[in-house]
């Protein structure tokens, strides 16, 4: 088949879960012999397209590029949205072009007409409005929505706007942002909207069952397929004896899990275990001052040699994402993985077999203080958890789900 992917960042390297997802989706395609072309954007983009890792490209499979350009109409279209949005506020649609230039639907379209595409694989709603009316009627149509945008949207900008100016530190942050119940008040419902978006498609692909179900439920004509973050198994020998670790991508959630466990798990491991020490990683980093027991180190583009030697993975993410990237990847290098409940929700650590899910601070330190004074403890954890990424989750599982909804 030839397939057109739609993704709206350069995944290459991979920053977020949705890069990482994005490149192993990319790479099944390949693998099960698609002709596949990969569609962005300079408008939609975090990280430019003028910078490419050339590894993670071909681990992708080398999909010829197709990089739209906004025109100087765009950029005055959107300048006098912005100004109309000032006076006028509003809530913005999904079909906004906040999202999707004038621009994008017509070199959509051209694209498709010169590819001539068997399928089309959509990622987010935001960008539904690039796929017209006889694109859906002549082209088999996917969309891979990672996540409710209109319940992860609110959260996002609630937790942006709570949280200071960098450098961060938890003295600096509203004691209520660290609090586990601080988005329990700020989950609402999902937005009609995205599930008519949704019932456009001949296909909606979801990472967790929890949110194919509520998909079924909701936009009836659309075919729902549930396909978990999976992993090739690496051949990996664990060390555990190195730090904990905690991987970061580009979002607040991870600064504001970092000052959660700095502020109210750190000083429990302090008093009881003061050898502790916790490696941060990735953008978060760069945006929280040092700390006792952490080092600080920006983005990493191989965790590989990380994971060989970190004890275990805290995950102290306090609203439950999309993706689920951190825990299934530490999982699938041998690392068992201390999480909140949130974060658990839909992955695959099953508490006390895998890994631990803690429900306030104070089991989020105590299971810490056990797999940090128990070497052997991490080892079971950490191969049992490989083990479940072998079984379920496994790369073998991606091929399948994802050749049974492109034919």
């Amino acid at each position: 088949m030839r397939v057109l992917v739609f993704f709206p960042h350069n995944p290459f390297p991979p920053r977020s879960g949705a890069h990482r997802r994005c490149i192993e989706i990319l790479a099944a395609m390949r693998e099960l012999g698609h002709t596949v072309t990969l569609a962005s954007s300079e408008y939609t983009t975090e990280t430019k397209w003028h910078t490419l890792s050339e590894a993670d490209y071909a681990t992708a499979g080398s999909p010829t590029l197709q990089i739209h350009s906004p025109t100087r109409g765009d950029w005055r279209y959107n300048h006098y949205w912005h100004l109309a949005q000032r006076y006028f506020p509003r809530r913005v649609p999904l079909s906004s072009i906040q999202y999707v230039l004038p621009s994008m639907p017509r070199w959509f379209e051209r694209l498709a007409q010169s590819f001539q595409p068997d399928a089309i694989w959509m990622n987010y709603a935001l960008y539904d409005r690039i796929v017209s009316k006889q694109l859906h009627a002549r082209v088999h149509t996917l969309m891979e929505m990672l996540d409710f945008v209109t319940l992860y949207q609110p959260r996002f900008d609630a937790l942006r706007a709570a949280l200071p100016p960098p450098p961060l530190t938890p003295a600096r942050v509203n004691p209520a942002l660290l609090d586990e119940r601080f988005f329990d008040a700020r989950d609402g419902s999902v937005a009609p909207e995205e599930y008519r978006i949704y019932d456009k498609y001949r296909h909606t692909i979801a990472i967790t069952a929890e949110d194919g179900a509520r998909v079924r439920q909701h936009a009836p004509h659309t075919r729902v397929a549930v396909i978990p973050m999976t992993y090739a198994i690496p051949a990996l020998q664990n060390a555990y004896d190195g730090p904990a670790l905690f991987t970061t991508g580009p979002n607040p959630f991870n600064a504001q899990g970092y000052l959660y466990f700095a502020a109210r798990v750190l000083p429990h491991l302090r008093a009881r275990v003061p050898d502790f020490q916790l490696l941060v990683t990735g953008h978060t980093a760069s945006l929280v001052e040092p700390a006792e027991n952490v080092t600080l180190r920006d983005f990493v583009p191989d965790l590989a040699p990380l994971f060989a030697t970190a004890r275990f993975l805290i995950c102290p993410i306090l609203a439950k994402t999309g993706q689920l990237v951190k825990i299934p990847e530490a999982m699938a290098h041998g690392l068992p993985v201390v999480a909140t409940a949130r974060a658990a929700e839909g992955s695959p650590l099953c508490h006390g077999e895998n890994g631990f899910v803690a429900q306030n601070a104070e089991e989020f330190a105590e299971y810490t203080i056990r797999l940090w004074q128990d070497r052997a403890l991490c080892r079971r954890l950490g191969d049992a958890a490989r083990a479940t990424m072998a079984q379920q989750f496994s790369r073998a599982q991606l091929l399948h789900h994802l050749a049974q909804v492109l034919q």
